[in-house]
C-alpha cells in the first residue's frame, strides 16, 4: 500500500514540473515596458480586445478572488470586470512583472469552474478571436 502513495507522489511531482515547464513566462513578456503598461492605464475606454485581454490577465492571476462569483452565475452569466481594478493591477509596475513571472497554474486548475469560465466568455463563440 505504501507503494502507491509513493508512485502517485512522484506522478504528481512530475506531473507539477512540466506544469512548470509548460507555463515558463515567454519571451514576448520582456518586451513590455513600463511605458507600455501606463499606456494602457491610462485608456479610460480601452477597445473592447485590449480591454478583454486585460481582464482575463486579471481574473488569472487571483482566481482565488472569483470562484465564488463564478460559482453563483447563471449558466450564460457573465462577471462585471471593473475596468478600474486593472487599471490598479497595472500600475503596480513592480509586483505585475514577478506576479506574471511566477504565475502558479496549479492554482487556477484547482479551480476548473474559473477555467471554464474563462474559457467560455473570453475565448469561446463571443469572446477574444484572431480577428479580434
Amino acid at each position: 500500500m505504501e507503494e502507491s502513495v509513493f508512485a502517485r507522489i512522484a506522478s504528481l511531482e512530475i506531473r507539477k514540473q512540466r506544469l512548470q515547464e509548460l507555463s515558463a513566462t515567454p519571451a514576448e513578456l520582456q518586451l513590455l515596458s513600463k511605458a507600455d503598461l501606463e499606456e494602457l492605464r491610462r485608456m479610460a475606454r480601452p477597445p473592447q480586445a485590449v480591454r478583454e485581454c486585460l481582464e482575463v490577465v486579471y481574473i488569472v492571476l487571483d482566481p482565488q478572488k472569483f470562484a465564488a462569483d463564478i460559482k453563483r452565475l447563471p449558466p450564460d452569466g457573465v462577471l462585471t470586470v471593473k475596468w478600474e481594478l486593472v487599471q490598479a493591477m497595472l500600475a503596480r509596475f513592480e509586483s505585475f512583472f514577478p506576479s506574471m513571472e511566477s504565475f502558479d497554474i496549479s492554482v487556477l486548475m484547482e479551480l476548473p469552474e474559473v477555467a471554464r469560465y474563462i474559457s467560455r466568455t473570453y475565448f469561446g463563440e463571443r469572446g477574444l478571436t484572431q480577428e479580434r
